[in-house]
């Protein structure tokens, strides 16, 4: 480890991993509303994902519902979709949604301490996934 001044630093990895499973009641208050405004702005994001929509559009249908749910801040939005959901973190783009494409949501709202519920499921624009959803 590195030398600053006469100070040896140590990873505490492990040390502040194990005192953030500890949760109070109010943190896990807070976790819960988090999941209720993750939840509907990916129903919001779903609802706006048909054939012709952009990427970018169904990112700023969740970022509104997220707003208007409640959410005081949240992490970037990523939709990718076809061929572009290889990308891990896909910023959405005006690439339009084709039937038949897989999409990427990743939505992640928090409030102003930065609790926070990330929900990323796969969704498939105009069917459902069936035997494709084994792959993920």
């Amino acid at each position: 480890m590195p030398n600053l001044r006469g100070l040896l630093l140590k990873d505490c990895t492990h040390i502040l991993s194990q005192l953030r499973i500890i949760k109070d009641e109010e943190e896990i208050k807070r976790i819960r509303r988090a999941a209720i405004v993750a939840e509907k702005a990916m129903e919001a994001a779903i609802k706006a994902m048909r054939p012709g929509v952009t990427e970018s559009q169904i990112a700023a249908e969740a970022e509104y519902t997220m707003r208007q749910a409640g959410a005081e801040e949240f992490w970037r939005s990523y939709v990718s979709s076809g061929p572009r959901t290889n990308i891990a973190h896909g910023l959405p783009t005006r690439r339009k949604i084709k039937k038949g494409d897989l999409v990427m949501i990743d939505l992640s709202p928090s409030d102003c301490q930065w609790v926070q519920c990330r929900y990323l499921p796969n969704r498939m624009c105009g069917q459902t996934l069936g035997r494709r959803a084994r792959c993920f």
